[in-house]
């Protein structure tokens, strides 16, 4: 779609676009509820004082001449520097750039700082620079107008992760309507005669006005607009593409730029990643809940540093034509990191520079489910005596360190993980074919016992699915293939790889490269099989007997 096709779009068109996404999640409130919920109620008690400095809005009815009146209008600008007063921008054919959901919706008017205005160039300017967003109303139906406005305001706070509200305006010949929106719902008030009915809305445009000079803000997040001149005599500042600084636990991860926006109703998921960012992170909690299944692909749109340049997720070995591909251009190179898994939650995360520095690695932590075996033992080699054998003969130099969490337990949790998965899922059709399975072991309905020792409060994982092959009953008969991979993994699982002495075992990565090996192999053997674009139903697998 052309950046700028959204321009002349029919009602019936945007009413249907993918970008009209905001639609269920409005709600229309009264001038004394938007009120309360732009102004804290130690401000509320200011706010006749205020109205009463707004001079009367313009007479004759246009928009534009509206949007100037706001820019002349002196609403809580006290104490307010000159480069940070608002300036009302109507962007014309002005394109709206970085937003990670390749969004070309453009609001009519973009609400910006002054400090910014000067420095915009007009093929430069993202959605993060906006402090607000506006649009000029039109002949359509009012509730079109209402659902461009609400895709606007949504669209801007996902550009802007720290904020916690963002606000937006419409503006017509006759009318003015006012919106903000927040993780849980849009709010918007009803369309205002600004011509007759002053009184009712002049209020609410305080209100407005007051929070969007004090913005309701992340105070672990901070965006930053310019960069410092190249040249140290120079005093001009250059703009770039907004970045972030984010604070935590007294460290902070500077530069840092956005590559994925969730959706802004509901839990905001934003993903970021800097200049300095490496492969040296611990998740530590990967679980069900953490690994989210994206109903589209998902382009890589940061940077392609060089150290991405020999990466390649798996659906990319699924493409037909992907040994023709030139390897060395840019969209090749974005679409070997092109995916529908999207892996979140790093609170948990531990970054490995750092506690080598410290010396001192975090607890162990997690989902006991897909967390690795290891981890939820005992300190078992004290709990012998050393004359015992387990396994090996047991020397004070073999000594496990349980406390310290280590790369090869994220590998057994992604295969916790990866078993969960194939042991729920079923298809949404069946792929036919199915009865040779059935008669090799494979089941339809998943049993209770087997169940149980994936997800019980016991843990018995080792004992249903280590220590002996795995009881096929635990898989669809549709995704019988899966067994050889998952029986393959099992395998490498039976024993302490830290056991092993001076062999390439004890790796950190050795885990990961086995079960990376394995994986691809599996691919390019099944690539072009059905069950491998089997759709999958959206109900699991039946547990007989029921829980």
């Amino acid at each position: 779609m052309d950046p700028l096709s959204l321009v002349t779009m029919t009602s019936d068109e945007w009413l249907h676009s993918s970008q009209n996404i905001y639609r269920d999640a409005s709600q229309v409130v009264q001038p004394e509820r938007m009120i309360e919920f732009l102004m804290p109620e130690e401000q509320c008690g200011k706010l006749s004082s205020w109205v009463e400095k707004v001079p009367d809005p313009p007479v004759a009815q246009r928009a534009k001449l509206f949007v100037d009146w706001l820019n002349v209008t002196k609403l809580d600008h006290e104490g307010t520097e000159e480069h940070d007063l608002l300036s009302f921008e109507l962007l014309a054919d002005r394109y709206l750039k970085g937003h990670l959901t390749n969004s070309k919706c453009r609001p009519d008017v973009a609400i910006i700082r002054q400090s910014l205005k000067s420095l915009l160039d007009t093929n430069d300017l993202h959605w993060g620079h906006l402090a607000a967003t506006g649009n000029l109303d039109s002949d359509e139906p009012s509730h079109n107008l209402v659902f461009k406005s609400t895709s606007y305001v949504a669209l801007h706070l996902q550009a802007r992760p720290d904020l916690c509200m963002a606000l937006g305006i419409s503006i017509g010949d006759k009318h003015v309507q006012f919106f903000a929106v927040n993780a849980c719902a849009v709010y918007y008030t009803e369309r205002f005669l600004w011509t007759d009915n002053y009184g009712e809305y002049q209020g609410v445009l305080c209100a407005w006005m007051w929070r969007l000079y004090h913005p309701e803000a992340d105070s672990s997040l901070t965006i930053h607009y310019t960069h410092p001149p190249q040249d140290p005599s120079s005093t001009i500042k250059h703009l770039t593409e907004p970045t972030f600084t984010i604070k935590k636990d007294g460290k902070e991860y500077e530069k840092l730029k956005i590559i994925h926006a969730g959706a802004t109703i509901g839990r905001r998921t934003i993903v970021m990643t800097g200049k300095d960012a490496s492969g040296n992170i611990f998740h530590r909690d990967y679980s069900e809940g953490n690994i989210l299944l994206l109903n589209e692909t998902a382009n890589y749109e940061g940077p392609l540093p060089p150290e991405l340049d020999d990466m390649c997720f798996s659906q990319y070995l699924l493409v037909k034509d992907a040994e023709t591909d030139d390897t060395k251009s840019e969209g090749s190179r974005r679409r070997r990191l092109a995916t529908r898994l999207l892996l979140i939650d790093f609170d948990c995360g531990e970054d490995l520079k750092q506690a080598t520095h410290s010396g001192k690695p975090l607890p162990r932590t997690g989902t006991g489910m897909f967390m690795a075996r290891r981890r939820l033992l005992p300190d078992r080699w004290k709990a012998f005596p050393r004359h015992q054998k387990e396994t090996v003969e047991v020397e004070p130099t073999m000594e496990l360190h349980y406390y310290e969490h280590r790369l090869c337990y994220e590998a057994e949790s992604l295969f916790w993980n990866l078993l969960y998965w194939v042991m729920s899922a079923q298809p949404e059709m069946p792929l036919g074919g199915e009865e040779e399975a059935t008669k090799l072991g494979f089941s339809t309905i998943l049993h209770l016992n087997l169940w149980g020792g994936l997800t019980g409060e016991l843990d018995l994982r080792h004992k249903f699915f280590i220590t002996a092959r795995m009881d096929k009953e635990a898989f669809h008969p549709a995704y019988s293939p899966l067994y050889d991979l998952l029986e393959m993994m099992r395998q490498c699982l039976k024993c302490d790889l830290e056991l092993f002495g001076k062999t390439s075992a004890i790796h950190p990565e050795y885990l990961h490269d086995v079960f990376q090996r394995l994986i691809i192999n599996f691919l390019a053997e099944h690539y072009d099989k059905p069950f491998i674009n089997l759709k999958t139903s959206t109900t699991s697998r039946r547990v007989n007997p029921p829980l």
